[in-house]
């Protein structure tokens, strides 16, 4: 968390000072731009949103909806990259050791931290892909 200076955020006199330059150009009808919000967003993320918004002028209202509009699409984000992350590794040396006659042990591990190990004896078979599929398809 930002610290305060003088019972300011850090960083909200400076931003104040940017808004009120974009508000003296004299843009009446038009939105603030994009930029100033976001930085405001990330100053309300640290500090409160009803806080920066009395400290730099702003509608509290409109400033905590884009606080949650920018959490939510946080959270999307990081579950999309937690599905991305799931990948099978497979060690061939072992896959032929196998073949050749001996015991193998598959291990798999989903990104919620679900483990599943088979063993396999000298002779028997296995559908990899099959086996592969639902388990990381089986909810936990």
């Amino acid at each position: 968390m930002a610290r305060r200076r003088g019972g300011r955020a850090v960083g909200a006199e400076a931003l104040r000072g940017r808004i009120e330059r974009w508000r003296k150009a004299g843009r009446p009808g038009k939105r603030m731009p994009e930029e100033l919000w976001g930085a405001a967003v990330e100053l309300a993320d640290d500090h409160g949103a009803y806080r920066i918004a009395n400290e730099l002028g702003l509608s509290y209202q409109a400033l905590k909806q884009r606080t949650d509009e920018a959490a939510r699409s946080r959270r999307r984000s990081e579950r999309g990259q937690r599905r991305r992350a799931e990948f099978v590794e497979i060690d061939i040396g072992r896959a032929l050791a196998h073949e050749a006659g001996e015991a193998t042990e598959i291990e798999m591990m989903r990104g919620d931290g679900l483990r599943l190990r088979i063993r396999l004896g000298a002779r028997e078979q296995l559908d990899l892909t099959a086996v592969t599929a639902a388990f990381v398809g089986s909810p936990r």
